[in-house]
């Protein structure tokens, strides 16, 4: 029971109560929340989205975390999480090597199909963290190239639990950036197309970048990957580095040494720590090299 309502109302779900919200963020800071849900299917969604409705109850979606800073105290009282074992499927369509995959499938595990089927074309998703529904959200992608180039279409459920498809076309695609930010959609999965090519080549390839990644970026300790987006004129780690900021310290939270444009969580980082670090660092560089740095994570 939460505040006298009864979470076994919610049809097509899994849910945990007052769960610390450090254990769904790859930063590994966050306060309470009073429940979470892991909703089954499409339905489970619809339902845990009419359960809040109903109860006035302040909701979040997310993915599996891996970009976003939650407060110290939860201002939720519900989460909804799309992240395997929720909505993780991978199925086939009638259209040549083109897959519906559901939101909650991992990046890794969406390799792991590709490399195991021969399909071509995801490679340079190797090494993100997080869900295939994040990763269309933010337009993810590395190596100069984005998601949204091997995405045909978008399945997306709307504010009144309408579900429907949204070509690529539709969906305002840009650097990190996409409609799904600003639309209050909900995505459920999407329909991605690749190319058949040689196993042992896009395993090799796959494992090249990975190795890659975790020998460039700072993967010991809790981050939520790059802080800022890269501005038109170059990097944002050259940027943050020329303005003397690597290893700059605010009480838990730590600006990378290894990587600038990462901070850092050493063990007891607070948000507020976090957050002063990036304000820190956001004014630095604008004082000395006049560069504006925009926040790639999700400040909540």
């Amino acid at each position: 029971m939460m505040m006298g309502m009864n979470l076994n109302n919610i049809e097509f779900c899994d849910f945990k109560v007052d769960e610390n919200l450090s254990s769904y963020t790859s930063f590994q800071i966050g306060g309470k929340c009073p429940v979470v849900i892991f909703p089954k299917s499409a339905e489970g969604v619809q339902s845990a989205l009419q359960f809040a409705t109903e109860n006035n109850l302040n909701r979040l979606i997310i993915g599996n975390g891996t970009n976003i800073l939650f407060p110290d105290k939860s201002p939720y009282s519900l989460v909804i999480r799309i992240c395997s074992p929720s909505l993780d499927e991978i199925r086939e369509t009638t259209e040549p090597y083109t897959f519906h995959i559901q939101a909650g499938v991992l990046i890794s595990t969406f390799l792991e199909f590709v490399t195991k089927n021969s399909l071509t074309g995801a490679e340079f998703l190797s090494g993100i963290p997080g869900t295939i529904g994040g990763a269309i959200f933010m337009n993810a992608g590395a190596q100069g190239k984005y998601i949204s180039e091997i995405v045909k279409k978008v399945e997306v459920m709307d504010k009144n639990y309408k579900t429907y498809w949204l070509d690529k076309s539709e969906s305002s695609f840009e650097y990190r950036n996409s409609r799904f930010k600003t639309s209050g959609e909900i995505i459920l999965g999407a329909k991605i197309e690749l190319t058949h090519g040689n196993k042992e080549k896009i395993s090799t390839e796959i494992k090249e970048l990975l190795n890659y990644r975790n020998n460039r970026l700072p993967l010991d300790l809790p981050s939520a990957g790059c802080i800022f987006k890269n501005p038109k004129n170059g990097p944002a780690a050259y940027f943050i580095e020329l303005a003397e900021c690597k290893g700059l310290q605010i009480g838990g939270a730590l600006v990378s040494p290894k990587h600038a444009n990462f901070i850092l969580n050493t063990g007891n980082a607070s948000y507020k720590d976090v957050k002063s670090l990036i304000l820190e660092v956001k004014k630095r560089v604008y004082d000395k090299l006049n560069i504006s740095l925009e926040t790639e994570i999700i400040i909540l």
